[in-house]
């Protein structure tokens, strides 16, 4: 159990992180950046801490792009753990033997 928190945990930030990044500089995320952060400089985050700060008015359109990049993300994440754990586990049992 608490290895499956520790686990969702690491992917939802991770998730939040990269989603931001990926979205900012392309697309209606890319609008939402132009008008709501013009006076951002982009990098270190700034852009994405910007969008976060102004969520209430960032687009639908740019929500659901941010949505569907986290979704592919976590699920990306979650693959790589499940194949790290297989080896763990792998490795486990041969130090069993």
């Amino acid at each position: 159990m608490i290895r499956k928190i520790f686990a969702l945990s690491l992917i939802l930030g991770a998730a939040s992180a990269t989603t931001a990044r990926a979205n900012e500089g392309e697309g209606p995320c890319k609008a939402d950046a132009e008008k709501l952060c013009a006076g951002i400089e982009p990098g270190e985050g700034r852009i994405v801490k910007c969008l976060k700060e102004h969520e209430a008015q960032v687009s639908p359109a740019c929500k659901a792009k941010w949505e569907a990049k986290k979704e592919q993300h976590k699920e990306k994440r979650l693959k790589k753990l499940e194949e790290r754990k297989v080896k763990i586990e792998q490795k486990i049992e041969e130090l069993k033997k």
